[in-house]
């Protein structure tokens, strides 16, 4: 089901692949028009052109395609490798990304993109998606109830590099943390995140654990390319309660800090319970809306596009993205190599 507040609007995807593909879904959502498609495998971007309902032009070239398509958005689904020279292609020429995070290999790359876009006056958006889900939202909103958030525990097991070199591995760990980063930004704006005293175990091929603190709020990260059944949670604790987040399903769970026998008692049966009914709810209203996968995606491209087309301040700041990438880039070059 599409609407046409942005009808307008024109969009190109660079990577016809997975993430392509969700993207175009969004994009179709949304009523815009996904004007080209670009890929390197050009059979790919044929069969993505042909399950869109404009059948948009296909292009074998970056730059021709740009030259010839007037495009307001250009998505960026490719690997991180490629995003600094895609996107500051696509900056020069006047046109609005979202790019797949990381946004950029390093944190020089990401302030050249900030600072080529701003210098433009078009917008950078990396897809931090975890922090628009309708489970993160809730906790926003539910938090000061809550009492004092004194430590974030984010959990994550994922089967993305099964198989693969420790390089490779190292590279997907990499790619995730700044999930945990840019979720905690929209839980607390403005919150320093610097990450040179933190400290971290790489206890084997695949395994990532980083402990640290920020404003006062103990964080403890754990990423695993090996631990099963696949997971990517957190869990947020307060004087008077927790917040358990899914972010593969895009929902919270909240309790509330009463201690009685009573509440001990009750306790496991009455959060299984909790667990059930939110979950449910949950992949009952996802399944109307058309979000079968990646939760957050939705909203975020959508706010973005708003403020594309309102010309108002993107959904995820300048000065957030960059933030990101020196976290990122810190404890990489400490952990990962």
């Amino acid at each position: 089901m599409s609407n046409t507040a942005y009808s307008p609007l024109k969009a190109g995807i660079v990577g016809a692949g997975l993430m392509g593909r969700w993207h175009s879904s969004v994009i179709q959502r949304l009523g815009v028009q996904t004007a080209c498609i670009l890929d390197t495998n050009h059979q790919l971007a044929l069969q993505l052109s042909a399950k869109l309902k404009n059948n948009p032009a296909v292009f074998s070239s970056l730059d021709e395609m740009l030259s010839c398509v007037q495009l307001d958005v250009l998505h960026i689904c490719t690997p991180v490798e490629s995003h600094y020279p895609i996107a500051m292609a696509a900056i020069d020429a006047g046109v609005h990304v979202v790019v797949e995070k990381p946004l950029a290999t390093s944190v020089d790359k990401t302030q050249s993109l900030l600072t080529a876009a701003t210098a433009k006056n078009v917008k950078v958006c990396p897809v931090h998606q975890f922090g628009f889900q309708a489970g993160t939202q809730k906790a926003i909103s539910h938090q000061d109830s809550l009492g004092e958030l004194l430590h974030l525990r984010f959990t994550t097991g994922s089967a993305g590099a099964s198989g693969q070199t420790q390089s490779a591995l190292n590279d997907v760990i990499a790619d995730i943390i700044p999930h945990p980063l840019s979720v905690l930004q929209r839980i607390r704006p403005n919150i320093k995140l610097d990450t040179r005293q933190w400290s971290g175990v790489h206890s084997r091929k695949g395994e990532l654990q980083l402990i640290g603190e920020a404003n006062g709020i103990g964080i403890d990260i754990y990423i695993s390319m090996n631990t099963r059944p696949t997971r990517c949670e957190m869990e947020l604790f307060f004087t008077d309660g927790r917040i358990v987040l899914n972010f593969f399903h895009g929902y919270a769970l909240i309790e509330k800090g009463k201690v009685s026998r009573i509440q001990k008692l009750v306790q496991p049966f009455k959060y299984a319970l909790n667990q059930l009914f939110v979950a449910g709810l949950n992949i009952s209203k996802r399944s109307l809306m058309g979000e079968h996968a990646y939760p957050g995606l939705y909203s975020l491209i959508s706010e973005f596009y708003s403020s594309v087309k309102n010309n108002t301040v993107s959904p995820i700041a300048a000065e957030d993205i960059l933030n990101v990438a020196i976290a990122r880039d810190n404890l990489v070059g400490r952990f990962l190599k």
